[in-house]
């Protein structure tokens, strides 16, 4: 009876361990495709293990065998099938376009908030839902997931093996940069496996100038942008084809890394001289006096006896300033409000007659100017991913990644933009000497005055 007792329990350990070792093969091919970024696998395999083993688990899963000798799955990493597939959801959405995309970013929204709904508050499934509600343009959404960060302990641990490793840097580097007061902190892990030290702590309330765990730093209500992308031209080789995609990233960058309420960020893209002026009005009317205003230009600047201007899309002569806008007439709409003007154009600058666009310098107001080449220089594209960028946009929108402040120093960030230009530490890969930025040229404003 005794031997009959041992024998029927070593076939239910059996058939424990063969159906552990299901989900748990199902698993690690979910995080073999992971390693390999084959997305579309990946997912499907997560979403198999869920099936078979429903819920994530944050502690060690202890495995059948010997009570003296207890077997720890992994070495005791988290089991996190729900948090792969989400994730694995929003990678593959980086893969495709349009409809597609938008129906996977939905299903990795879905899949990340059913985590936080179950109180599973992990660092990396804050991060990766607010860039899901970036790229589905719900800003709404990520200032409410900001305030619940805030409130919430993030005690949570996630297979981070899943996550690519420049992905789980960019957590670890926005949990590294939250205010630690003492007494108001509540430990808050990133990674998570056998090999890692638990390390890290969010403070619910953050000091101005340090980023968000979810990618936005703290936003100041004085700050706007004017970002404006002219693609299309009606002149002869006059377009610029990256200018628009380089507009949304520079938003973006505003947005998420610099400070910028999205609410005070006015994108313009192909538009005529009347468009742009009716757009500079409207946001300087919005405008209280003494604000910050950081203006982006990607597209065609003339000077036209002395002048700058910003070409419209339907001009079709660099001679004929009517289906132009003056640079002076769209300052002073923002220096009568006495607001202190950043402006940085990504436009080619032949010289015509020893005069280029940016040859022009304004009397009044207090402006920092800068372009994205010098003085008979061409701007340049190059791909990006799957788009093309002007060189300098995305240098412009590096630099705001690598800084992560809202209070950007304008001196420091020109030569910051200008090593990134020309391959300096972590510089644009491939650039080195194709273009040539311009420090800032200051008028009524110090080298250290914040943008």
């Amino acid at each position: 009876m005794k031997r009959a007792t041992l024998t029927f329990g070593l076939l239910v350990t059996l058939a424990s361990v063969g159906l552990g070792q299901a989900w748990a093969d199902i698993y690690q091919a979910g995080l073999s495709a992971a390693k390999s970024r084959d997305w579309a696998k990946a997912r499907a395999a997560f979403m198999e293990a869920a099936a078979s083993r429903p819920e994530d688990q944050a502690k060690p899963t202890m495995l059948p065998g010997s009570v003296t000798e207890p077997i720890r799955w992994r070495g005791g990493s988290p089991y996190s099938p729900n948090f792969g597939a989400a994730y694995a959801a929003y990678k593959l959405a980086e893969t495709v376009q349009d409809a597609e995309r938008t129906t996977l970013l939905q299903a990795a929204v879905s899949g990340f908030e059913t985590l936080l709904a179950k109180q599973q508050n992990a660092p990396a499934t804050f991060y990766f839902l607010n860039l899901s509600y970036g790229l589905l343009n719900q800003p709404d959404k990520q200032r409410a997931l900001e305030q619940t960060l805030k409130a919430t302990p993030l005690d949570w641990l996630v297979d981070t093996e899943i996550v690519t490793p420049e992905e789980a840097a960019q957590v670890n580097d926005a949990m590294s940069s939250f205010v630690r007061r003492p007494g108001t902190t509540t430990a808050g892990n990133i990674k998570a496996g056998p090999d890692t030290t638990p390390s890290g702590t969010v403070a619910p309330e953050l000091e101005s100038g340090v980023s968000t765990l979810v990618g936005r730093v703290p936003i100041v209500p004085s700050k706007f942008a004017l970002v404006i992308g002219n693609a299309e031209s009606a002149m002869a080789n006059g377009a610029q084809p990256f200018a628009n995609n380089d507009a949304m990233l520079i938003r973006e960058s505003l947005v998420q890394n610099a400070g910028y309420d999205d609410r005070n960020v006015d994108l313009v893209v192909n538009a005529t001289a009347e468009q742009l002026r009716v757009s500079a009005q409207a946001l300087a009317d919005r405008m209280p006096e003494e604000a910050t205003l950081f203006i982006f230009f990607s597209g065609t600047g003339v000077n036209i006896d002395g002048k700058d201007y910003f070409v419209g899309v339907d001009a079709t002569m660099a001679t004929d300033s009517s289906r132009m806008l003056a640079k002076s007439e769209l300052f002073q709409v923002f220096i009568s409000k006495g607001a202190r003007i950043f402006f940085f154009s990504q436009a080619s600058r032949p010289v015509d007659g020893g005069r280029y666009f940016g040859w022009e310098s304004l009397l009044v107001g207090a402006i920092a100017e800068s372009h994205g080449t010098m003085p008979n220089g061409q701007v340049l594209g190059s791909m990006s991913g799957d788009k093309i960028h002007g060189l300098y946009g995305r240098a412009l929108s590096a630099v705001l990644h690598d800084l992560r402040t809202n209070t950007v120093p304008i001196n420091e960030f020109g030569w910051l933009v200008f090593n990134k230009m020309r391959g300096g530490d972590g510089g644009l890969q491939g650039v080195g000497s194709r273009q040539v930025p311009t420090l800032p040229v200051l008028q009524n404003l110090t080298d250290k005055s914040p943008f």
